[in-house]
């Protein structure tokens, strides 16, 4: 009974400091940004082609692969510490973002098609203060992901008693159950 107490007081504990834990940290995000400077308004791609639908395309390709590379800059300087592979796997998620086409499809604003020399020109852009909220939102959930799943493993440890001071944390208990 004591134990049972005693494993509840300490379940307890652990998940109040990994709310606050999570209340510190999410606030003080390390992003990368999306553009070079926070006061350009715009994060743009521009393209040239023979329709104005290859040239949409180009444009979407264009802004994936930019949003891409951001994605990855973004998980390298905010996950570096990865513990297992759960861990691993919640980073390769957020660098494969499978909505990141969808974001950028619907997201892209196109300028008028101008038609010059048998081409279509166009550029398009999406507000780089959309950009920065979505990559936000998604660094945010991705490291929310990964302290639940280190809680997790935490609680499973305390539960089995196995732990890498597995002996320190079994004197713990015999002192408790010896009050």
């Amino acid at each position: 009974m004591l134990e049972g107490i005693a494993f509840t007081l300490v379940k307890t504990f652990v998940s109040h400091i990994f709310g606050v834990y999570l209340d510190a940290n999410l606030q003080y995000l390390e992003l990368e940004e999306v553009t070079q400077n926070r006061e350009l308004t715009y994060v743009c791609e521009t393209a040239v082609g023979r329709s104005s639908a290859s040239v949409k395309y180009q444009i979407v390709e264009e802004l994936e692969d930019r949003l891409q590379n951001a994605l990855d800059k973004s998980a390298s300087e905010n996950f570096a510490r990865i513990r297992n592979r759960d861990e691993r796997e919640i980073v390769q998620n957020f660098r494969n973002d499978k909505n990141l086409r969808k974001f950028v499809k619907f997201g892209v604003e196109y300028k008028p098609f101008l038609y010059g020399n048998g081409l279509f020109y166009s550029t398009g852009c999406i507000p780089t203060q959309t950009v920065l909220s979505y990559t936000e939102k998604r660094v945010r959930q991705a490291k929310i992901d990964i302290t639940l799943n280190r809680s997790e493993r935490a609680f499973e440890e305390l539960e089995t008693g196995v732990s890498n001071r597995g002996d320190k944390l079994d004197k713990v208990f015999e002192e408790l159950d010896k009050l």
